[in-house]
């Protein structure tokens, strides 16, 4: 099912301009809206795949992002990848390990000299959903606004929509 509604408006006039009254057909269709919102928990679901993919669990063989500014522009690329920049709040972190070793072979005493080693990793704990802009944009799903250029006797139902 379809609804439709019909709406005359006059264009803003530019300096010389003709005057005229447009027809505009505002269009929803529900098929055309599920798709929509398939189509975006689709983006959704694939956006959090990869921020996930971009800082695996530590592991053998897993690489750890070590700068944070690599770590953000490899997510903003993610997110605009997918359309989804606006409907996600990620959260990022910077965790530091520090390991001390003695300096040369051996063990160590207590007048022995010792090596303090950081391993950084920057990783992104968690994201989340922004459920307000998502169903301000579902509810926008459907919708489409038609400016035709056929005559009135052509559009009888629209004329008898207008009135």
């Amino acid at each position: 099912m379809r609804f439709c509604t019909a709406v005359r408006r006059k264009p803003p006039l530019e300096a010389g301009a003709a005057e005229w009254n447009e027809r505009v057909l505002v269009v929803r269709a529900p098929v055309h809206a599920e798709r929509q919102a398939a189509g975006l928990a689709t983006r959704l679901a694939h956006a959090e795949q990869k921020r996930a993919a971009l800082t695996p669990a530590r592991g053998r063989g897993k690489r750890q992002s070590t700068d944070e500014a690599t770590l953000l522009e490899a997510l903003d690329h993610v997110l605009k990848a997918q359309r989804v920049e606006s409907l996600r709040t990620v959260a990022w972190e910077r965790q530091v390990e520090r390991h001390t070793h003695y300096v040369g072979r051996g063990r160590g005493s207590a007048t022995r000299a010792q090596r303090v080693r950081e391993t950084i990793r920057s990783h992104i704990p968690h994201s989340a959903r922004r459920e307000g802009p998502i169903a301000d944009l579902l509810q926008r799903c459907g919708w489409k606004a038609f400016v035709p250029n056929a005559t009135s006797e052509r559009l009888s139902w629209a004329e008898a929509v207008l009135g």
